[in-house]
């Protein structure tokens, strides 16, 4: 398991690097789409405080969110400034890891595991200071949509939710058995056809949804109320598409006055 657990923690850390340059495009802002946020960002191991989950920023890159939130031009091109600074730092902490032996790596991953809860609080901070006050709450909304049963393993949600310590040993077992299986699952190569793509698509969309179903079961009818509430007004966003990688429509200069966006999911 504690192996399973670095592989899949380091091909999280690879992945989040890979998002924030698939979810701009190429050409930044102004490029033409590109793929959703891309697998493996529904919770990654560890659960609380982990490298899983889509983080505010990964999430307001997507063109959908975008024109929900009605992003101006100006608002992109910090928002892209701010994601290859983060890129930066992760690309720095990746290629330190390249010569270190795997003992090495897991105090690593530890550490930036520790360093990422911090540096994640001041990145969603400037972050605010791109958005206005109303469009920082609704993204906080759609976060919490797009994550579904995964945001009770995030820190500051588990927190308000008042996610006991005994539900929290429970989801962190429902999570290995679910990584272990999608592991078994595979995934297509870049060779695979579009059918291939799909179907491997709907498996894995398959056991979140199992997943899910197991996590929600964990929690009290207060807990659940609160867990609503804190989604907002449900969004028209395909969050499963995009939480799997898929294209989107938002790479085409659509929506208010914004140009062209980071691609995000086809609805």
């Amino acid at each position: 398991m504690r192996k399973l657990l670095f592989t899949l923690g380091l091909a999280l850390v690879a992945c989040a690097m890979t998002t924030l340059v698939s979810a701009q495009g190429p050409g930044g802002p102004g490029g033409p789409g590109g793929r959703g946020m891309g697998m493996g960002m529904m919770g990654g191991p560890g659960g609380f405080g982990g490298f899983g989950g889509m983080s505010l920023l990964m999430l307001v890159q997507n063109a959908d969110v975008q024109r929900e939130l009605e992003i101006v031009d100006d608002q992109k091109t910090k928002i892209t400034e701010l994601s290859q600074e983060q890129r930066k730092q992760l690309q720095e902490n990746m290629s330190k890891m390249r010569d270190m032996s795997q003992d090495e790596r897991m105090a690593k991953m530890e550490e930036m595991r520790k360093e990422s809860q911090t540096a994640q609080k001041k990145t969603d901070e400037k972050l605010g200071e791109i958005l206005m006050p109303s469009q920082m709450t609704r993204l906080k909304e759609l976060r919490v949509q797009a994550l579904g049963a995964a945001a009770l393993r995030d820190e500051a949600i588990a927190k308000e939710l008042g996610i006991t310590d005994d539900q929290k040993a429970k989801l962190k077992e429902i999570q290995e058995e679910s990584m272990k299986a999608m592991q078994g699952q595979g995934r297509p190569d870049r060779n695979a056809s579009e059918e291939e793509r799909t179907k491997a698509r709907e498996k894995m969309q398959e056991q979140r949804k199992a997943t899910e179903e197991k996590e929600l079961a964990l929690l009290t009818s207060e807990q659940k109320e609160k867990l609503e509430k804190m989604k907002g007004e449900k969004s028209d966003i395909d969050f499963g598409r995009l939480m799997m990688g898929g294209r989107g429509q938002g790479g085409r200069g659509q929506g208010r006055g914004q140009g062209r966006g980071p691609g995000g999911p086809q609805n």
